[in-house]
């Protein structure tokens, strides 16, 4: 561990891994420890002084944050109660991300955003099927969609958003600033 930042656990939930690939980009320049959000238990929360959970967003929630609300009010019942941070990782630009929120005690905690990939051929059956049923509702009224929405939904072509520009705030948050 790096003797400049307290211990750090990064939590990811990664669909199709990019929230693990900014996990991974967090962790080489912090030197902070992963797990995958879904297997860990409190026990293993304790140590640490900084939490990060990162999450794939799905239809505006946030993957992996079931074992922070499972948890939350554990943790910060604790006399030595951890700093907390939830990034939130999708392929819609910033300015549309603006709309994400945590929900009830969450609501207070750090959250921050990076933009990620799209790549529909990837797309498990469930995801491409809600693909292609927004297609087909963006047919018949395509001016209920945002400009960036409908050039995503309209491509096939896999694109890269990210960016390590992205990953400044959380550095931030993790160093204490």
């Amino acid at each position: 561990m790096n003797q400049d930042t307290a211990p750090t656990l990064l939590l990811y939930s990664s669909h199709y891994g990019t929230a693990r690939f900014y996990a991974e980009q967090l962790a080489a320049q912090r030197e902070c420890d992963l797990a995958p959000a879904s297997s860990v238990k409190l026990t293993q929360l304790r140590p640490y002084q900084t939490l990060i959970w990162i999450g794939g967003v799905y239809s505006e929630t946030i993957a992996g944050l079931e074992t922070l609300q499972r948890y939350y009010a554990k943790l910060m019942a604790a006399s030595d109660a951890p700093r907390i941070a939830v990034l939130a990782v999708g392929a819609a630009p910033e300015e549309a991300a603006a709309s994400l929120a945590l929900p009830g005690a969450l609501a207070g905690i750090p959250l921050f955003y990076a933009r990620g990939r799209w790549n529909p051929q990837a797309m498990d059956f469930k995801d491409a099927l809600m693909i292609k049923m927004l297609r087909a509702a963006l047919a018949r009224k395509p001016e209920v969609a945002p400009g960036w929405m409908r050039q995503l939904l309209e491509s096939e072509e896999a694109q890269d958003f990210t960016a390590d520009i992205y990953l400044d705030p959380v550095l931030d948050f993790i160093s204490g600033r």
